[in-house]
């Protein structure tokens, strides 16, 4: 082999292992942003340890106690009935979907 289809080869082996990378580099900035997206979803659970419309404070599983704003028309819903914020109390154990520290959906749990 020439020294000039040597650096032939050299070169195409260089193209082809930065063509990888950066197809590597895009597949993970793609699974980055997937997971971004899933992170902006944000939740409690827990058992409602005070009441103060328009707050209340969970104990979540991890001992944590957590404030959380609720509005009037936050949906409520306990087994299959649509309940007002104000049927929560203490006690209660609940999952919460909404922003960090804002509900938008309650569900009561059995």
């Amino acid at each position: 082999m020439t020294k000039h289809e040597k650096m032939k080869w050299l070169l195409v082996g260089f193209a082809a292992a930065s063509v990888l990378l950066l197809i590597l580099h895009a597949c993970l900035e793609f699974q980055d942003q997937r997971s971004n997206n899933y992170k902006s979803h944000h939740g409690a659970v827990g058992v409602i340890t005070n009441v103060t419309l328009p707050t209340i404070t969970l104990k979540t599983r991890s001992g944590e106690s957590q404030t959380i704003r609720i509005g009037t028309s936050t949906p409520v819903l306990s087994k299959q009935q649509t309940l007002s914020t104000t049927s929560l109390s203490v006690g209660q154990n609940v999952v919460i979907v909404g922003e960090p520290g804002e509900a938008r959906f309650i569900r009561i749990l059995p």
